[in-house]
């Protein structure tokens, strides 16, 4: 595409001499400007106004001169800027959408952010934006993509069950979830939510959120995902205890993180396979063979007697103990 008539390979040097035109007329100001773009364009500029600059002054100053060339671009028509899936962009670019958000020209200027990532979104207030959240699919919503984007899925039930468990009907999980598939195939023998591989595309964005929640909870996620994408609301709190940790709070905060559906108790369920795999993939090994070692002696503490369930539950966490 094109920008201000150029390519987007254009030279550093055309690019400047294209954009003086857009900035102040003041010449203490334009030339701090320039400076700011010169930075931007190829490196620090030597100018001696610019070097005794702080490096938030210098910051601050990309940030108005940025400003300045999008005032004068709206003076034309009516500007749209556009800031997609911001999650994945640099702290340069996270700070410019910032700046324009928070500096609410009065200029016709329109500043759009997308986001998969609710955290990117928290330093803005309802007085700044207007916020449109997309929430999952419902359940016919959710089989209509699902054809739509793996038709043989309409003759195999459990195909489109699986998608279903591992993606919580959330889009962008299901777009990935069924490129995966395409390639590699359903997974055979797998426990419910496991026995996949979570998409490229899709794990850092995971890991990203659970590494932003604070300790206590990101660690009831943990030791809940140990248990399985399905646990004992009970057996979770004894592990919880025995590790030193609160429960209740945490599990409360999972809940309102939609992270957990603990509505069905004495079992929890993950709201996403996706979520619980990322989780559990992310502990040490060392840190899992003791979490599953403690839940062999817990799960022995509780149980009286030997159903299937307990016993197929004492075998998959004394395996993993190994």
């Amino acid at each position: 595409g094109l920008w201000l008539e150029l390519p987007e390979a254009a030279d550093p040097v055309h690019i400047l001499d294209k954009l003086r035109p857009y900035l102040l007329q003041d010449s203490e100001q334009r030339r701090r400007q320039v400076n700011a773009l010169y930075s931007v364009l190829y490196s620090k500029s030597k100018d001696p106004a610019w070097v005794m600059l702080s490096p938030s002054l210098q910051q601050e100053a990309i940030l108005e001169s940025l400003m300045a060339i999008f005032q004068s671009l709206s003076t034309k028509r009516p500007l749209v800027l556009v800031f997609e899936d911001i999650h994945w962009a640099d702290r340069h670019t996270k700070a410019l959408a910032s700046y324009l958000v928070a500096a609410a020209p009065d200029f016709p200027l329109l500043t759009i952010i997308t986001s998969r990532n609710e955290e990117d979104m928290s330093g803005y207030t309802d007085e700044m934006i207007d916020k449109i959240v997309l929430g999952p699919l419902d359940d016919v919503s959710s089989r209509s993509l699902i054809s739509q984007l793996l038709p043989y899925a309409n003759d195999n039930e459990d195909l489109g069950n699986f998608v279903d468990d591992i993606c919580g009907q959330t889009p962008l999980f299901i777009e990935e979830i069924i490129r995966n598939l395409k390639t590699s195939g359903l997974p055979k023998g797998r426990r419910k939510g496991q026995g996949f591989a979570v998409p490229d595309s899709v794990q850092p964005l995971i890991a990203q959120r659970l590494d932003a929640l604070p300790t206590a909870i990101r660690q009831t996620l943990q030791i809940a995902s140990v248990i399985g994408s399905e646990f004992s609301v009970n057996l979770l709190q004894m592990m919880l205890r025995r590790e030193g940790l609160e429960d209740e709070a945490s599990l409360v905060s999972l809940a309102e993180l939609d992270l957990i559906d603990n509505t069905q108790k004495p079992v929890a369920k993950f709201r996403h396979a996706l979520i619980h795999q990322v989780t559990y993939s992310g502990l040490p090994k060392r840190r899992l063979r003791h979490l599953h070692s403690l839940s062999v002696d817990l799960i022995n503490s509780m149980s009286h007697g030997s159903d299937l369930v307990t016993m197929t539950s004492l075998a998959f966490h004394a395996e993993r103990s190994r």
